[in-house]
């Protein structure tokens, strides 16, 4: 009994940094979260975050894998109401997903150049399997409901992930950029909404795959 507790209090302590983390990540950016103030805002000592993770990348790629367990979860439960739907459709049921979890999408951005690069090969290992285990299954559903071409569902989410990062990182630039944009008609092709664009982008997508 006694080891079960420990292990459940050890568990509940992972689960605090993780939603310290989560907390100081809606408040600001990236950048700006330490591991000073997970520890902080936890109320725990800094020493003890290291115990559970060892760097603020690690935690914050496991913040991004159980982000994208829910999704998967949330995504196994609507794509079925998407069937036989058209593609403007299906996009906007799509990128209603994530526009409920702007967190996610966040996360995404800074998954390849940030999380990843300070991976040693064995958890890079362990995080790849971890994500395709996820998205296999998410896949093999695409393929059912767009009627797809086997292996087409996997390639379809891996593209959606490329728009997703790319459109996000376009259309959150910093407030300078932002200003001179919003404030310039000349540079009113470039004033992109993320959501809408991902829309356009994701019914093209899903058109370009069915033709396949």
């Amino acid at each position: 009994m006694k080891r079960a507790r420990a292990a459940q209090d050890k568990e509940k302590r992972r689960q605090d940094f993780l939603v310290a983390a989560a907390r100081l990540f809606e408040a600001g950016d990236y950048s700006s979260v330490t591991m000073s103030q997970i520890a902080a805002q936890a109320g725990l000592s800094k020493g003890t975050v290291y115990l559970y993770f060892k760097s603020k990348e690690e935690l914050f790629l496991q913040l991004l894998v159980d982000e994208l367990e829910d999704w998967f979860a949330q995504l196994a439960e609507g794509l079925p109401l998407l069937q036989g739907q058209p593609a403007p459709v299906f996009a906007k049921g799509f990128v209603a997903t994530l526009r409920a979890r702007p967190q996610l999408t966040r996360l995404l951005a800074l998954m390849h150049l940030v999380f990843e690069t300070h991976l040693d090969a064995e958890s890079a290992k362990v995080f790849k399997l971890r994500l395709q285990d996820m998205m296999l299954p998410a896949g093999a559903q695409l393929e059912t409901v767009l009627d797809l071409p086997e292996g087409q569902g996997m390639r379809l989410l891996l593209h959606a992930h490329a728009l997703t990062v790319g459109l996000h990182q376009m259309t959150r630039t910093s407030p300078i950029v932002q200003e001179v944009v919003h404030s310039s008609p000349e540079l009113l092709p470039l004033r992109l909404d993320f959501h809408e664009e991902l829309e356009r982008a994701v019914e093209v997508l899903v058109r370009g795959h069915a033709r396949r």
